[in-house]
């Protein structure tokens, strides 16, 4: 399976899951970008996550932003490859 079709099938599956939510709740996570890696950088396995680690959210924190040196934007990162393995190289595993 390449990186290309996984990151086809997930926007698939992000673009049903966004569609399905209540629109108060939809209307909330269609501002938080979701984005597709192969595997955790460096950076966030520094942080002590797994290499099999799934995914990340990458959201402000609740303190003031004037207190946060150059925050990050809010986002997901889902990756991909170790999605596909978690799933057994099942496609019908990727959806759910």
């Amino acid at each position: 399976m390449t990186f290309r079709h996984l990151t086809k099938i997930a926007g698939n599956v992000v673009d049903v899951t966004q569609r399905r939510l209540p629109s108060p709740v939809r209307d909330l996570a269609l501002r938080v970008p979701v984005c597709f890696e192969p595997h955790p950088n460096d950076d966030i396995l520094a942080e002590g996550w797994n290499l099999i680690f799934l995914g990340y959210l990458s959201a402000l924190p609740t303190a003031p932003i004037r207190e946060i040196p150059k925050p990050l934007p809010s986002q997901i990162l889902l990756f991909l490859e170790n999605i596909w393995d978690y799933a057994e190289g099942d496609e019908s595993g990727l959806s759910g």
